[in-house]
């Protein structure tokens, strides 16, 4: 830029004659110059590529497609919406599959407590603070509540171990439509307040509010062509948006019953119900779970293995009528101290989204499937999160937590944190 304004002054300059009548000579070689340097840049601004638009989420997709739509209205073709495209339909299921499956904390709390009628007093059940992403058997307590904030972070940057890119092309009326979908950036925040109460010693029953942060950039880049995929050009182009948004997601109920309590084991039932909203980056969900807890040598085990069924909120995008599967969470934890529990979970879940057009270009030609149009998406997840929670003082936790992919199926994010404050009376 600074080269460009110096260019353009010195050619002011040589415009100019040495002297001039009815004025400074310097003067109206300054005068010229600035108005050539001020020309000049300009049009260096205005030949930069201006930025994307910047949208709620349930715009994105609809601006990006706006372009090609018109485009195939302008040479004789119907009218689209962005449902109409496979590639949208894909990218707007995974990442609704992606978040409604997110590995999230427990919130069951750390303390677990129980009542000593003959002594008359409460003392905590179990020794450690509990895991993080696996829940245990065991209950806060009869008229124990315990209330908590999370926040996590999730930067999603691969599909399958590949850039996040989907294409997809379809045959109109006389028309042909090739698209290839790319997201340079996909972060979604969670900040969670929950709160869990013992309406008796075996049952608890909790209230799970998120507020779901997005900060989404993408691309699109397609051809029209006349007749079929070989035919002449009819347009190309390529299309850039941006979506930020912040708002309150789907709220969850949980409740948990410890049907059997033992003094090293126990087994429990829980169930989670998302309540589906306008959110379209959530989806209406039932999980039910059976929990199994065992303590042995100071070593704390626990089990999950549930299933999950959703039905996304958006009900403009048709590949995402259902969304879920089986999950199995395993978890290990320690009381290393009074005061500080470590502990380590593995979850491995498996993501269904229906009829989902979806090829990756960067794949090979086995995962292409032959590039049918219609395939049924599937992400066998493996995630592994690291924990620890320390007691900062009377009933109040800290937890810091790493959430780490084991594989590279689906949406990947290569490392999660997760912080969190847990309080108990």
């Amino acid at each position: 830029m600074r080269c460009a304004v110096n260019a353009a002054v010195r050619t002011a300059r040589s415009w100019l004659p040495a002297s001039t009548t009815g004025g400074s000579p310097v003067l109206n070689h300054q005068t010229a110059a600035a108005f050539a340097a001020l020309t000049m840049l300009a049009r260096t601004v205005s030949a930069q590529p201006s930025s994307a638009p910047v949208v709620r989420y349930d715009q994105f997709f609809p601006t990006l497609f706006a372009a090609v739509a018109q485009d195939v209205r302008a040479n004789g073709g119907p009218s689209l919406t962005a449902r109409d495209f496979g590639s949208a339909n894909a990218l707007a299921g995974l990442l609704v599959a992606q978040i409604v499956s997110l590995p999230t904390g427990s919130n069951a709390g750390g303390f677990a407590w129980t009542y000593d009628p003959g002594l008359g007093t409460w003392s905590r059940s179990v020794n450690s603070f509990g895991p993080q992403t696996a829940e245990r058997a065991q209950t806060v307590g009869r008229r124990k509540a315990n209330l908590g904030f999370t926040y996590q972070r999730f930067t999603f940057d691969r599909l399958d171990g590949h850039d996040i890119s989907v294409e997809s092309q379809g045959l109109l009326p006389g028309l042909a439509v090739q698209d290839l979908l790319a997201l340079s950036r996909a972060d979604v925040a969670l900040s969670t307040t929950f709160v869990n109460y013992g309406v008796t010693s075996r049952l608890d029953v909790g209230l799970f509010l998120p507020v779901v942060s997005v900060a989404i950039d993408g691309s699109l880049d397609y051809t029209v062509r006349r007749g079929g995929a070989s035919g002449p050009v009819l347009a190309a182009r390529s299309v850039t948006a941006s979506a930020r948004e912040t708002r309150l997601g789907d709220p969850v109920f949980r409740g948990k019953y410890n049907f059997i309590r033992r003094s090293t084991w126990g087994l429990a039932v829980a169930f989670d119900g998302r309540v589906p909203t306008d959110n379209q980056l959530g989806a209406g969900s039932a999980k039910l779970q059976l929990i199994g807890s065992g303590a042995a040598g100071g070593i704390n085990l626990h089990l999950n293995v549930g299933s999950v069924v959703s039905d996304c909120n958006n009900e403009a995008v048709t590949s995402c009528d259902q969304v879920g599967g089986p999950v199995v969470v395993g978890g290990i934890d320690k009381a290393v101290t009074d005061r500080l529990t470590v502990a380590a979970d593995v979850q491995v879940q498996r993501v269904d989204v229906e009829q989902l057009a979806r090829t990756v270009p960067t794949t090979t030609a086995a995962q292409r499937s032959g590039g049918a149009p219609t395939l049924a998406a599937r992400a066998n997840t493996v995630t592994v999160s690291v924990t620890g929670k320390y007691n900062l003082w009377g009933n109040l936790l800290l937890t810091a937590s790493g959430l780490i992919p084991a594989n590279s199926s689906g949406l990947i994010d290569r490392f999660t944190p997760i912080i969190g404050l847990d309080y108990a009376w």
